[in-house]
């Protein structure tokens, strides 16, 4: 198994194509000696010469070399000796893929809309875990080239940035309407397409159909209220005579929208939609 370990990467004052690595790093990695060969960032790849060093923990690598990989100095990430393929790796490059605001600025504090505490908390997360972050968004993705266009946290605003495709995207997309975008669309075909992503969450989930996975597995189904298809008005009075109260939910809601609260209350019946409330005596 290749072993990952955590690096401190520094400039140096070393040829265009050299790395210098602490030796006690070599030997954690089982890197061989005097490894000529290509060094990742996501996807771009360069030649380089690995040269022993002295120092405790810092890798050096010329600016240059930095430059051409969209590797921001100085930086703390992960590095590993990828055997099969006969690579070093720095990274992992994760995207966290979202869709901004279309009249928000660059460096609108506001940029993700609704989401954007959420995203900010995801970016957080990745910086504790010494990972290579950004938010994409379908603007930043274009077929073909090795590198994409996103943002990262400066402050309290937004920054962008350019980081090589990443080797993994968490889709994080706000909406189905936003998830719709002919760019979102585009976009997303693309990153899934590519054998080097490891693309994660890839869509909204059916209501019903994601039920119908949790029921039927061991340790989630004891967990789960009592759940049905709205099949008409019949359907809703039969479950509301058995349990008093239920939610009604879109089956491709998402964010608490269109959620209805039903109740009978006696000989009455009660329903509430966001903070409107109503009551009748008819069900129907």
């Amino acid at each position: 198994m290749d072993e990952s370990v955590k690096v401190q990467l520094v400039a140096g004052d070393l040829p265009e194509d050299a790395l210098a690595i602490p030796k006690k790093l070599i030997a954690a990695m089982g890197l061989p000696e005097g490894f000529a060969g290509p060094l990742s960032v996501g996807s771009r790849s360069r030649p380089v010469r690995v040269l022993p060093s002295e120092s405790s923990a810092r890798v050096a690598l010329s600016r240059s070399l930095a430059k051409e990989l969209l590797l921001p100095l100085p930086k703390t990430l992960w590095m590993r000796f990828d055997r099969e393929h006969g690579r070093l790796r720095i990274g992992p490059v994760v995207a966290i893929f979202a869709v901004k605001r279309r009249k928000a600025g660059p460096r609108s504090p506001r940029l993700f809309g609704a989401r954007n505490l959420d995203i900010r908390q995801l970016m957080r997360h990745a910086r504790r875990l010494n990972l290579l972050a950004m938010v994409l968004t379908p603007d930043g993705v274009q077929p073909g080239r090795d590198w994409v266009e996103g943002f990262v946290l400066s402050g309290r605003r937004w920054a962008v940035v350019r980081y090589p495709v990443p080797d993994v995207v968490y889709d994080r997309i706000q909406s189905r309407s936003w998830e719709r975008r002919p760019s979102a669309q585009r976009a997303k075909q693309f990153l899934r397409s590519l054998p080097s992503v490891k693309y994660f969450n890839e869509g909204f989930f059916d209501k019903w159909a994601l039920y119908q996975k949790m029921s039927g597995h061991q340790a989630l189904a004891r967990y789960l209220p009592d759940t049905r298809q709205l099949t008409g008005p019949q359907s809703l009075k039969a479950f509301l005579e058995e349990h008093g109260a239920t939610f009604l939910k879109p089956t491709e809601g998402s964010q608490g929208k269109g959620i209805i609260r039903v109740r009978r209350l006696g000989a009455w019946y009660e329903w509430r939609r966001g903070t409107r409330q109503h009551k009748t005596r008819r069900f129907e």
